[in-house]
C-alpha cells in the first residue's frame, strides 16, 4: 500500500509538471494562470515530501 501511495504521487507530481510546461507553451501571456500553476505544483511537491516523511515515520 505505501509503494503503491509513492508511486502514485510521483505520477500526480509528474503531471502538473506536464500541466504547467503544457501551459506555459500554450499561453505565455498568461502569466498570472502560469505563476498560480507553479505555486500548485511547488505545495504539491512539498505535501508529497511532508506525507512519504510521515509514513517513513509511522511504519
Amino acid at each position: 500500500m505505501i509503494f503503491w501511495a509513492e508511486n502514485l504521487y510521483r505520477i500526480l507530481i509528474v503531471y502538473f509538471l506536464s500541466l504547467v510546461e503544457y501551459i506555459n507553451r500554450v499561453n505565455a501571456e498568461m502569466l498570472i494562470y502560469y505563476s498560480f500553476f507553479n505555486w500548485l505544483v511547488a505545495y504539491s511537491f512539498l505535501l508529497v515530501l511532508l506525507e512519504i516523511c510521515v509514513i517513513g515515520i509511522l511504519s
